[in-house]
């Protein structure tokens, strides 16, 4: 990153880009290489049902399969794809990512990369997940004024 701020990881949003216009797998070549996908998929539940996936990503260098494999590591997290589907009005899908480096050569298993998801620590939680209403809603402005 050009941004001198010292953090070690990032977080962004991004359209999820699909190899094929009607198919499931993601793009996700570069410039100057790819992102590889690595250990197990992960699933994220909230009130016993899947509300999400965690995939780990690794940044290889050059073009597949001969690409090199570098300490970049990225988290992507989607949300389930039925519950994106009961979502009617939704036209593009977002994914959440957290970027980062690892520090040394360390484990190359992607389960070894941050905390793990316990729904334990969201049993009090009183948010109700209905079709995640904040994707249907439009965005209300702080500068805009009341109808």
């Amino acid at each position: 990153s050009k941004l001198k701020t010292g953090d070690r990881q990032w977080f962004f949003f991004s359209p999820r880009d699909r190899k094929y216009p009607n198919g499931g797998r993601s793009n996700r070549a570069t410039k100057y290489g790819y992102w590889k996908a690595t250990g197990k998929d992960r699933v994220i539940s909230y009130a016993g049902r899947p509300a999400g996936l965690k995939k780990t990503l690794v940044f290889y260098r050059g073009r597949a399969p001969n690409g090199e494999r570098t300490d970049w590591v990225m988290h992507e997290y989607t949300m389930d794809e039925s519950e994106l589907k009961r979502c009617v009005d939704v036209k593009e899908y977002y994914a959440l990512y957290k970027a980062f480096k690892k520090s040394g050569p360390g484990p190359k298993n992607g389960e070894q990369y941050g905390a793990p998801f316990n729904e334990e620590d969201w049993e009090n939680d009183d948010l109700q997940v209905q079709c995640f209403d904040f994707i249907e809603k439009p965005v209300k402005h702080s500068d805009e004024t009341a109808p």
